[in-house]
């Protein structure tokens, strides 16, 4: 293509521009002396709008809009008094960037390229291009995960199978699935970013294994991670994804500039045949980071940083009881720092479980034989310890290192549907299973047991290895993602969302092998697992639809659960 075309990718917190056409490759082009240029336009006390561009010694400037995209719908905005049209403030940001791309190319632009986030519905997206094309240049809209896939090809990293971009601007998450077929529409999904993950390694690790289940969760293959965006910059989080993905994982090149070159190369290569992704799914709340105040509650002077909080003011008590106040305080530590020793003393004196004790406590708990009214026992119950016990991640995989010192005595028991008969036809389907777990392990100990389990289910293997493949957890901080999507398996139907931000439980979701089925069919498994005192409870329920599969783990559950209220 010979046409010139340009690039303008507003994000957040900054503007980015590429450009291009048949005889040039794509460049990132620097704008106001800067390759990555503040977003936000400033005003001074009259109501002019400025760029960063405008003299550093000023001291009358103040941010006026932080993200010009949350004026998209709105025909005008009041900024310190004056009235200025959407039009105009959109010209006002954009128009250094138009003129360095009509520069660099050596004329007018014939088409720009407007990336522009996957969530926005059909209206917003078509505002957006009105207002762009309003400053006299016609506007190819090009969501963003699009516009990564673009750029992934364009720099030869889809090998194989596909690839995932992982594209982070420090507020959220997108991730992308990258097929090696051009005309293979995108598909992606948002994950919620926790702004401690920027510096807490933990957080960090969370929101990895976040992204790692969303990848699976829209069926991208992660053989091959592209990851792009500041989070690039960011050592923390960088070492997260580093430590996960290892020599799968690989920077992009430009990595703040990626979306722009993507869109770039998108309608330089052909202009006509851009596929449509599919509608992107969010997985996860919305990150508190997201959350910007509106355009009328915006005040352009303000120069208190985000993070700084006004405290309320607290009045003073009356005068005359503050020595009654202060006598109230020193007697309540006094109870506590009594409370403390005690409990402290307690706790010292605690005595271990032996070995036949543990065992003792997990038989009591195994549910009997005719637990799951309707179903059968497979086999008889398995008591295992030591070496001969499995992990409670994934499906049957060898202890997890938190497990291997603290678990003590495994038992389980499998109940299946009858292959014929009344019972079979009124409540279960062939091939229904639900297989109960109790292990013993010492209580503080658990919260390494779950991360072990947390960082286990990530990488859940899918040979010969584990009997449950293709495993999707559902994370602890998002929304649940759903069943995987496998060749062989049916379509989920009436998927339960599992909420597990309250409480201290795991739940992850998977496929089973078609030899583990005795319909000889690929199945849906779906596990939860509770810590409940000096035990793991976990539940999986097995069935041809995944709606089905989680209804039986969760009647798994509740039954182990009333067996321990009735053996407490």
């Amino acid at each position: 293509m010979s046409e010139r075309v340009g690039a303008v990718h507003l994000g957040w917190d900054v503007l980015t521009v590429a450009a291009g056409h048949g005889a040039r490759a794509p460049v990132f082009l620097p704008i106001e002396g800067d390759p990555t240029p503040p977003a936000a336009l400033l005003a001074d006390r009259r109501g002019q709008l400025h760029t960063r561009r405008a003299d550093p010694r000023r001291t009358d400037l103040g941010t006026a809009i932080a993200d010009v995209r949350d004026i998209v719908g709105h025909n005008e905005i009041v900024v310190a008094g004056a009235t200025w049209p959407t039009q105009a403030v959109f010209r006002a940001r954009l128009h250094n960037a138009l003129d360095a791309i009509a520069a660099h190319l050596g004329g007018p632009i014939d088409v720009l390229a407007l990336p522009y986030p996957d969530a926005w519905p059909d209206a917003t997206v078509e505002r957006f291009a009105a207002l762009v094309g309003g400053l006299g240049v016609a506007v190819e809209p090009i969501p963003e995960s699009v516009a990564l896939a673009g750029y992934v090809r364009g720099a030869g990293a889809v090998a194989g199978h596909g690839a995932t971009v992982v594209y982070c601007d420090g507020r959220s998450v997108l991730v992308v699935a990258v097929g090696v077929d051009e005309n293979t529409p995108t598909e992606s999904v948002g994950v919620a970013m926790l702004p401690d993950a920027a510096s807490d390694p933990r957080v960090a690790d969370r929101l990895v294994f976040d992204v790692l289940g969303a990848a699976r969760s829209i069926g991208a293959d992660t053989g091959a991670v592209v990851l792009a965006g500041n989070v690039v910059y960011n050592e923390v989080l960088r070492l997260a994804f580093k430590n996960q993905f290892g020599r799968r994982l690989e920077l992009a090149e430009q990595p703040v500039h990626a979306i722009a070159l993507g869109a770039v190369r998108l309608v330089i290569e052909d202009p006509d045949v851009i596929a449509a992704p599919v509608p992107p799914r969010t997985f996860g709340a919305p990150s508190p980071a997201d959350v910007r105040p509106t355009v009328a509650q915006r005040r352009p002077h303000d120069e208190l940083p985000t993070e700084v909080i006004r405290r309320p003011h607290v009045a003073a008590p009356p005068r005359g009881i503050g020595w009654k106040v202060a006598a109230a305080v020193a007697v309540v530590l006094l109870l506590v720092i009594i409370a403390l020793v005690v409990l402290s003393g307690t706790s010292s004196t605690a005595v271990a479980l032996t070995d036949d004790e543990a065992r003792g406590v997990v038989t009591a708990l195994l549910l009997p034989e005719d637990a799951i009214d309707g179903m059968i026992p497979a086999t008889a119950a398995s008591v295992t310890t030591g070496g001969e016990m499995t992990s409670l991640a994934c499906g049957s995989i060898p202890l997890t290192a938190a497990e291997a010192g603290a678990a003590r005595v495994s038992a389980a028991r499998r109940f299946v549907a009858p292959t014929t008969g009344r019972g079979l036809a009124e409540k279960y389907r062939p091939g229904d299973a639900i297989e109960t777990r109790v292990v013993s392990a010492a209580a503080d100990a658990h919260d390494d047991i779950q991360y072990d389990i947390v960082k286990q289910l990530q990488i859940c293997p899918n040979g010969e290895a584990n009997d449950v493949r293709y495993v999707v957890p559902v994370p602890t901080s998002g929304a649940d993602p759903g069943p995987p999507r496998q060749v062989g398996s049916t379509s989920p139907v009436g998927t339960t969302a599992f909420d597990v931000h309250a409480r201290g439980r795991l739940v992850w979701r998977g496929l089973s092998a078609r030899n583990a089925s005795p319909t000889k069919e690929v199945e849906h498994v779906t596990c939860l697992l509770d810590s409940s005192g000096e035990v793991f409870l976990r539940a999986c329920g097995m069935s041809v639809e995944s709606s089905g599969a989680d209804k039986l783990a969760a009647l798994g559950m509740r039954k182990l659960h009333s067996r321990q209220d009735q053996v407490d």
